[in-house]
């Protein structure tokens, strides 16, 4: 689903007004989005087929920990992982020329800092009990959250919403 949404929020701009950069930047998001779907589609296969050509172990769960499955988590995990990071960053920046179209001051600022601060929240705030990547989703679904009643605002009254300033918690 979120896949689908990334793919409508880069959907060509149908005004005809829109300057060169928030074009360049939709479709260099698009661009890293393709390529983070190709990824995706990827490990699924090879996910199912090493499934299907060495079964788990019930028994020794810990099996697959050392088999072929490592070898898919190292050749087709980490660098699936760097893809979404740069599919991540792409659409931040896509955002944040968006958020001055719309006019929202909040969702630019939010977008500049979430660039670094979801990313490192995701990693090293796993540390912390788990709690950072669920934190960086939450705050992330905010954002796209406030966008998405812009957008909603813009298409039934042409104009922005009138949201109150985005506070930490609020």
């Amino acid at each position: 689903i979120s896949l689908w949404g990334y793919w409508r929020a880069t959907e060509k701009h149908q005004s005809r007004t829109a300057p060169k950069e928030y074009e360049a930047a939709r479709r260099f998001a698009r661009t890293w989005l393709q390529v983070h779907i190709m990824f995706g589609i990827v490990n699924f296969i090879a996910n199912i087929t090493i499934l299907t050509l060495w079964p788990p172990d019930y028994k020794n769960p810990m099996a697959m920990s050392k088999g072929p499955m490592l070898w898919v988590m190292l050749l087709i995990g980490i660098p699936a992982t760097v893809v979404w990071l740069f599919q991540f960053i792409t659409f931040m920046q896509y955002l944040r020329l968006l958020a001055g179209r719309i006019p929202d001051g909040d969702i630019v600022r939010r977008a500049d800092m979430y660039l670094w601060f979801l990313p490192l929240l995701s990693t090293v705030g796993i540390l912390a009990c788990g709690i950072g990547p669920i934190l960086a989703t939450v705050l992330y679904w905010r954002l796209l959250s406030r966008v998405r009643k812009h957008i909603a605002s813009i298409l039934a009254t042409g104009g922005p919403a009138g949201l109150p300033k985005m506070g930490l918690f609020s």
